[in-house]
């Protein structure tokens, strides 16, 4: 593994994000694919830009400990996993109050808010059923030594995101194991 491993893993998991939006892209019913702006952020992104597919660190690293702790005193080794917090990010335009203060029109909420409930969908589906496969972030673990290695791997809830300033989306925690570079 090399010092680079957290942002290749998380160049990975963007680069998947965005196979999965492109393939369940349907332009006849109005679901685009993948934004064209995909970022690779440490914190959340600027959600400035409306179409947008980021990834960001939430937290970044941590270390799991696995086992019967109560074990310890009498001397059972426990194990740790060291886990990354990868964060996807999922944004578009949604109408907002104009200038004058008047509400959008329901027709235009309802049509923004259906794109987003597919792409989310289609997001949060597609990276589980890439996890049940055992497909998911495959790319990253190919590399590894050890053919029996299965790396600890979650993909947890589809969150909403509140919408701001005429931006809304969805978030998708992604938790990877990733093991220290012993080199360092």
């Amino acid at each position: 593994m090399s010092v680079l491993d957290l942002a290749n893993l998380a160049g990975a998991l963007l680069d998947e994000a965005a196979g999965i939006l492109d393939g369940a892209a349907n332009p006849g019913l109005g679901v685009p694919g993948a934004p064209a702006r995909q970022v690779l952020s440490i914190g959340p992104p600027a959600l400035d830009a409306c179409d947008q597919l980021a990834v960001s660190v939430s937290p970044a690293v941590r270390v799991a400990i696995t086992g019967d702790q109560a074990e310890l005193v009498i001397g059972t080794k426990c194990h740790g996993l060291t886990l990354a917090g990868l964060r996807l990010w999922l944004t578009a335009c949604v109408p907002a109050v104009t200038r004058d203060g008047n509400a959008p029109a329901p027709e235009a909420v309802n049509a923004a808010s259906t794109r987003l409930y597919a792409q989310g969908w289609a997001l949060w589906s597609g990276l589980r059923n890439r996890l049940s496969a055992g497909t998911l972030l495959a790319s990253f673990y190919a590399g590894l030594e050890d053919p029996i290695f299965r790396p600890t791997l979650l993909v947890l809830a589809l969150t909403p995101l509140p919408a701001l300033g005429g931006v809304a989306g969805w978030t998708v925690d992604v938790i990877p194991q990733l093991d220290p570079d012993p080199d360092l």
